[in-house]
């Protein structure tokens, strides 16, 4: 587990050294950070619980009828010039922090929390060391977005069309993104309590089994087994959303386009409570959740200048403690063999 507190204190650290270095840097030490993420990320060895089971895909040339072309055609790419697992690996990382770089640019100009918070967040983190198509994909989606609010339409598509190209999910989330772009105006914001109230009682009522007979026995069926979401995170995670929708008219009239972050915000706790029965399921809440790190970076500089350091550290502490434990969580998991988050390891300790 060491390694990852030294790894979010560099960052920090390599983030504090931008916010108070000259304005003619221009942010070098914010961009150092990013490359030390993707570095971390990308250069891991034998760590995350897919790790294995892309490499084998890769070095098998295995291909199911499951997966995207434009992932097999990349993995094609790179077995064409002969190139190892370890360069998938690496190129994904790359391409998935810079869409979300760009992405977060575009939403926000408080770039280093929102990225920092990125970091802090497990479910959108960690996952960038095992379901790298899915998290590609979000990480293209939510820049996208941004060309679709701003009528960009062939842009937006062309961005979806590679999103989906990797994870079929991003085709799902194309359609949410021209409902919310189209109707968000029409609904009050005091509206979202309700929203979340409601998810709460699908949750309570299991409607998700309705799904899961649909899909039992297709192809898909192995996407539903897995362990519900713990009552913990649910309480936690719906509390913060709750915190953010308190603010959300502030928020608004601070910059417009935060009316769409905040609806993705209330989305990813509705989908994470409505299929909060099955763990596994809840991932297509990641691409809505993806806009919090926006949503609070906006957050936090709403408060008087005198208050803010206050309400980063109260933020980072929330977050800090929530990554610890999901590392803990990592920790007492039975891999049944597989390689986990820990022990972290990366091409440079390879006997």
């Amino acid at each position: 587990m060491d390694i990852y507190i030294y790894f979010i204190i560099t960052i920090i650290f390599f983030f504090l050294l931008d916010y108070f270095s000259p304005k003619d840097f221009n942010h070098v030490f914010e961009i150092f950070a990013l490359f030390i993420i993707i570095g971390f990320v990308g250069l891991r060895y034998n760590t995350g619980y897919d790790y294995l089971s892309y490499v084998n895909i890769y070095e098998s040339g295995f291909i199911d009828d499951r997966m995207e072309p434009g992932f097999i055609g990349y993995l094609n790419i790179l077995r064409f010039f002969g190139l190892s697992a370890q360069v998938m690996f690496f190129t994904f990382a790359l391409a998935t922090f810079l869409f979300l770089y760009l992405g977060i640019k575009k939403y926000t100009t408080h770039h280093a929390i929102a990225l920092l918070i990125f970091i802090l967040i497990p479910g959108l983190f960690l996952n960038t060391l095992s379901i790298i198509r899915q998290e590609f994909s979000m990480a293209v989606a939510f820049y996208a977005f941004y060309f679709l609010v701003n009528k960009k339409y062939t842009q937006y598509i062309f961005l979806m069309l590679i999103g989906t190209s990797f994870h079929y999910s991003c085709g799902i989330i194309l359609f949410i993104h021209l409902l919310v772009f189209k109707y968000i105006h029409k609904l009050n914001t005091s509206y979202y309590f309700y929203i979340v109230v409601a998810s709460l009682i699908l949750a309570k009522l299991n409607v998700v089994n309705l799904l899961t007979t649909l899909i039992i026995g297709g192809k898909y069926a192995s996407y539903i087994e897995g362990d519900p979401v713990s009552f913990i995170k649910l309480v936690v995670l719906n509390s913060l959303t709750v915190f953010i929708i308190f603010f959300s008219k502030s928020l608004i009239q601070k910059r417009d386009s935060n009316k769409y972050a905040i609806a993705f915000v209330v989305l990813s706790v509705f989908f994470l409570n409505v299929f909060s029965s099955i763990l596994i399921l809840t991932r297509l809440a990641y691409y809505f959740k993806i806009f919090e790190i926006v949503i609070v970076a906006e957050l936090i500089y709403l408060f008087a200048k005198r208050y803010r350091v206050f309400i980063l550290l109260g933020f980072l502490s929330f977050y800090i403690f929530i990554f610890i434990g999901s590392l803990f969580n990592d920790i007492s998991a039975d891999g049944e063999g597989q390689p986990k988050m820990i022990p972290y390891k990366s091409i440079f300790s390879i006997n």
